[in-house]
């Protein structure tokens, strides 16, 4: 007799959003690019798969692929720890701090397209005024 060996599909889709501190504008090029790759390699090393990440001078969002695994706060509070972590040891004069707060929003895969150029055209649909609301709040009050 064969045994059919049943394997779970799970595909969780986040967006997730957060601000500065204050919503102070800290996020200068370089220190964006920091940020950015500092949020891959974390979400790597929590085994997600980061699709995209943009934002502004004062906030960040991220489109990720998240296994069963991972819990939304612990990959958060990952990928925000680190990127402040790595800011302040590359800059020790210029730290940056994040608001405790975030917004995480789960998506249909359907929508992962359209949500990954939504983050990556952060700064043109800022610029224009054509926001998402729903994907622009950051969990602060």
């Amino acid at each position: 007799m064969e045994i059919e060996h049943l394997r779970t599909r799970l595909e969780v889709y986040l967006h997730i959003v957060w601000a500065t501190y204050g919503r102070q504008p800290l996020i200068d090029a370089k220190i964006e690019r920091l940020v950015h790759n500092t949020i891959h390699q974390q979400a790597k090393a929590s085994g997600c798969e980061v699709i995209a990440t943009g934002g502004l001078a004062d906030h960040v969002h991220v489109l990720v692929k998240v296994p069963s695994t991972v819990s939304v706060a612990e990959l958060t509070k990952r990928i925000k720890g680190g990127s402040s972590r790595a800011q302040s040891l590359d800059a020790p004069e210029n730290p940056l701090r994040w608001q405790r707060s975030y917004s995480a929003t789960s998506l249909h895969r359907s929508l992962v397209p359209r949500v990954k150029h939504y983050v990556q055209t952060q700064q043109e649909r800022h610029a224009a005024c054509t926001l998402w609301d729903e994907l622009e709040v950051t969990g602060e009050r």
